[in-house]
C-alpha cells in the first residue's frame, strides 16, 4: 500500500473548497475576476487562491502551468500553503519539469512555518532521499512535528520508525501509543499494526482479543492483509473471547473512522 500517496488529492481538493465560501463551491465570473484583480495587485491570498483554483479547475479553466504561477507568486511572498502545493508541484512534475530539490526547498520553506502537510512531505523524501539527502533521524523529526499536530499518517510512520528502530531508538511502547493515535483516526495502516503488537505483546500487554478487534477494523476499512489476520488472530479465541472481540471491533469500528 502506498502510504505517502492517494491522500494528496483528497486534501487538495478540501484545502480549496475550504478557502471557497460555503454556499458557493463554483464562484462566480465576478467573483473571480476580483480575485485575479486582487492577486495581480500583490495580494498572497488571492494569488494562492487563483492557484488552487487553476489547479483544480474551479471558476478557471484547469491549468496545471497556470497554477503554478499563481502559487510561485504566493510562495515568494511567504504563504506556507503555496510553498507546499508549489512543493507538490515540483515532487509531481506538473506544470513544471520534476525536481525533488525544488520540491524540498519549497516543503522546507513551508515546513518551517508549521505545516504539517510540508513536515511529513519532507520526512517523506528524507527516508526515500529524494531532493535532500537520506536521512532517517531527520524524518523522524519531521515526522514528530507533523504528529503532534494530528497528522494520522505521520503518526503512523513515526510509530513505524519506533517499532523498526530507524532514525529513533527502537522502542516498543513508543510505537504502539503513535500507532494507537493514528489507528483511532481511522488509518487502516496503524489499525494493523497496533493488531500485530497486540498480538506479539510488544509494546502492550498481549491481547488476542484486542488484536482481533484492531485487525477487523483495519480489514474493515479496506487492508486486504487484515483480513488474514483477523482469521488467523481469530483461531486463537473461545467462542466468548470471539464475541468479546467481534463486540469490541464494532465499537472501534463506528468510533475511529477515516477524518
Amino acid at each position: 500500500m502506498n502510504r505517502v500517496g492517494g491522500w494528496i488529492g483528497a486534501v487538495l481538493l478540501g484545502l480549496a473548497l475550504l478557502v471557497m465560501p460555503v454556499a458557493q463551491a463554483e464562484p462566480s465570473a465576478a467573483d473571480m475576476a476580483k480575485v485575479i484583480k486582487q492577486a495581480e495587485a500583490g495580494n498572497r491570498e488571492d494569488q494562492y487562491f487563483l492557484g488552487l483554483s487553476y489547479d483544480i479547475g474551479k471558476g478557471v479553466p484547469q491549468s496545471d502551468k497556470q497554477a503554478v504561477i499563481w502559487y510561485q507568486r504566493a510562495a515568494d511572498l511567504g504563504h506556507a500553503g503555496a510553498q507546499y502545493f508549489l512543493g507538490r508541484m515540483y515532487e509531481n512534475g506538473r506544470g513544471v519539469a520534476r525536481n525533488y530539490k525544488q520540491a524540498a526547498f519549497w516543503y522546507n520553506k513551508s515546513a518551517e512555518q508549521g505545516d504539517l502537510e510540508s513536515q511529513f512531505s519532507l520526512a517523506a523524501m528524507s527516508i526515500k532521499g529524494l531532493g535532500v539527502p537520506q536521512d532517517d533521524k531527520q524524518a523522524v523529526s519531521l515526522f514528530r512535528k507533523a504528529a503532534e499536530q494530528g497528522h494520522a499518517t505521520a503518526q503512523y510512520f513515526l510509530g513505524s520508525m519506533y517499532d523498526q528502530g530507524r532514525g529513533v531508538q527502537q522502542d516498543y511502547k513508543q510505537a504502539v501509543t503513535w500507532y494507537r493515535k493514528a489507528a483511532e483516526q481511522g488509518d487502516e495502516g496503524a489499525q494493523h499494526n497496533l493488531g500485530a503488537m497486540y498480538g506479539r505483546g510488544e509494546g502492550a500487554t498481549q491481547d488476542f482479543v484486542k488484536s482481533y478487534a484492531w485487525y477487523s477494523v483495519a480489514a474493515a476499512n479496506g487492508s486486504k492483509q487484515s483480513s488474514e489476520a483477523r482469521d488467523n488472530a481469530a483461531q486463537r479465541l473461545t467462542p466468548d473471547q470471539l464475541a468479546k472481540g467481534q463486540e469490541l471491533a464494532a465499537s472501534y469500528f463506528e468510533k475511529y473512522q477515516p477524518k
